[in-house]
């Protein structure tokens, strides 16, 4: 009805004007505000054009009116303006059209919808004075509430903080005035205007806004009350950008931004925080929590700590380095603030850096580290590595053939059922009907593979063991706690914790199963850059013999998991009989787009000759 009364002709039989701006069609919106508008919604692009028809018709009747018989009507942009020519009812409706299109945007521009109501209200007071009668703005603020949450205007008409538009609101939408005028007097009441404006806002819950107003209204007098504000609904950047130009009270913001960044668990960032608030003590307690090492030593030396002081300091945080694994830390420590090369080296080769470990042996002219503590280190990690590498392609070439022989169990049952079908008329039994019965009379050809019985390393069904017998072959001793009772109850928990990470042999999950657990045997990328510097280490130490058969047995289970990854990717399993649990092997069995960077970590003298 509103967008009818703007585009029908006025009371005096006026046409619309179709005077129009250049490169402006249908109303006032160009091409480029069109696009814009549309990208905003249908809703929104609509409100847009009516808008600038409405604000094209006023331009309009203004240019081509006689000066007398003037009336209050609004621009889109807010700003009263006296529109020459045209009736009461006329304004009405262009300013009843004009809130609509604000009001009914999504999400509603309610703020602007009720600026148009006060300025075209104060115009009218203006012009009027105080008569008593309803003016176009008192129509459109009734017009916009059939449409409107009553409370949600009034929380808008606040936000604007003027107390006479919101009271306008409150009596226009049939409210009890008695409920709101308390608050609103209450506001009334506060003399100035950054103070009335920063209690609405706290009122608002618009926190950001309150804090500016508070520090606006007396930056000396209010500094606490802020900080306390600003604690309270993490503030804290807005109130330092507040006081960029008082260093001592930006120093006491820094602070508290340490203190906050501190309870979060972001220890350096409260490092910096501290450090930028002059608080040296507190910022070397924060890099220290961090671990990070060489701030902690430069900030003793800016606290002037004594040798005394600094070597009890790298004592301690030698340990603590330690026990969080940061063992090259440690050894860094114990190095340069200890003197300890003995256990410096030992942490060292026990990090597994072996370049830091021998660089620091020679340059400490101790050699007998060499072979006291980094060769056995050397070799014992050689060996673990080596068993590894032949377990895991153990593991490869037995998973793959229990794989390829479920496989071929389904693709023959497939061509069972489809033989049945067409000799049925095809009715033939379903596939799982088909597998439960292989499941109750077929056996595995494999006994004692540890994916039916360990738990996932993936976290789910389906992932790489990672235990020997896993939880149905552990032992403990009987608890009397609770007596026979609560046994039997942890004993049902013990049993089903155990189940849930087997794989029934024979179901129609092991063979989604068996393709996630082959293809997370890959080496991975650190396992490949310790064997490079292993073997070269080997090297070093003449065991060059050694060093080349760690490289042939990695390189062994590579090849060995790209041969079963081939296999997969060329007989993938039927994407629709995936089940929920393995939904992961969508994207391990399809071969990706380009091959994986490829880790650098091969000799060239230790490879085989082709």
């Amino acid at each position: 009805a509103a967008a009818a009364a703007a585009a029908a002709p006025d009371a005096e039989g006026q046409e619309p004007s179709t005077q129009q701006e250049e490169g402006s069609p249908e109303g006032g919106l160009s091409r480029e505000q069109m696009e814009q508008a549309l990208h905003a919604g249908k809703v929104n692009a609509v409100c847009m054009a009516m808008r600038a028809a409405v604000e094209a018709r006023m331009k309009g009747q203004a240019a081509g009116a006689a000066p007398a018989a003037e009336g209050p009507c609004v621009a889109a942009d807010g700003v009263s303006t006296a529109l020459p020519g045209s009736t009461h009812a006329a304004a009405q409706q262009l300013l009843t059209v004009l809130v609509t299109t604000f009001s009914r945007s999504q999400p509603p521009q309610l703020g602007q919808a009720l600026s148009a109501i006060k300025n075209a209200k104060e115009a009218d007071l203006t012009k009027n004075g105080a008569s008593g009668q309803q003016g176009p703005a008192d129509q459109a603020l009734r017009a916009m509430l059939l449409h409107v949450d009553a409370d949600a205007a009034y929380q808008a008409a606040l936000g604007l903080y003027e107390l006479p538009l919101a009271f306008m609101v409150i009596t226009h939408a049939q409210r009890d005035p008695g409920e709101y005028a308390l608050e609103l007097q209450r506001f009334a009441d506060v003399q100035d205007p950054h103070m009335r404006r920063y209690a609405i806002d706290m009122h608002l819950r618009r926190f950001n806004l309150a804090l500016g107003h508070l520090v606006a209204a007396d930056r000396d007098a209010h500094f606490e009350q802020a900080l306390e504000l600003a604690k309270q609904h993490h503030l804290l950047r807005q109130l330092l950008a507040l006081y960029q130009e008082d260093p001592a009270r930006r120093r006491v913001v820094l602070r508290a931004c340490g203190e906050a960044l501190e309870a979060s668990n972001k220890m350096e960032d409260a490092g910096v925080a501290y450090v930028a608030a002059g608080a040296l003590q507190d910022g070397l307690r924060a890099y220290r929590a961090a671990g990070q090492w060489r701030q902690v030593f430069v900030l003793a030396g800016r606290l002037n700590y004594d040798a005394k002081a600094t070597t009890r300091l790298a004592a301690e945080f030698a340990d603590e380095l330690a026990s969080n694994a940061q063992p090259a830390a440690a050894a860094a420590v114990l190095l340069h603030y200890l003197g300890d090369v003995d256990n410096g080296v030992a942490t060292l080769a026990g990090a597994r850096e072996w370049h830091e470990a021998l660089r620091t042996a020679y340059a400490a002219q101790r050699p007998d580290l060499v072979h006291t503590v980094i060769a056995p280190a050397a070799a014992e990690a050689a060996a673990s590595l080596l068993a590894d590498a032949h377990d895991a392609r153990d593991k490869i070439a037995k998973y793959l053939a229990r794989l390829r022989e479920v496989r071929r169990k389904r693709l023959n049952m497939d061509e069972a059922l489809r033989a049945a079908a067409e000799g049925e008329g095809g009715m033939g039994p379903s596939y799982e009907e088909m597998a439960d019965a292989a499941s109750e009379t077929g056996a595995s050809i494999l006994t004692g593979m540890s994916i039916y019985t360990d738990t996932s390393r993936m976290g789910g069904p389906g992932g790489s063991s990672v235990s020997g017998s896993g939880a149905a072959s552990s032992s403990r001793a009987p608890s009397t706690l609770g007596g026979r009772k609560a046994q039997r109850a942890a004993d049902k928990k013990a049993t089903a914790k155990a189940r849930k990470g087997r794989v029934k042999q024979g179901s129609p999950e092991e063979e989604a199963s068996l393709v996630v657990h082959v293809m997370s045997l890959a080496p991975p990328e650190a396992t490949l850059t310790h064997t490079g510097a292993l073997a070269e280490l080997l090297v070093i130490l003449e065991h060059e013999q050694d060093a080349r058969t760690l490289q042939a047995a990695v390189s062994e289970w590579i090849a060995a998991h790209q041969d079963a990854a081939e296999d997969i990717y060329q007989n993938p399993f039927p994407e629709d009989r995936v089940p929920h649990a393995y939904q992961q092997i969508l994207e391990l069995q399809r071969r990706p787009a380009k091959p994986a960077r490829e880790v650098a970590w091969k000799w060239d003298i230790l490879r085989t000759a082709s």
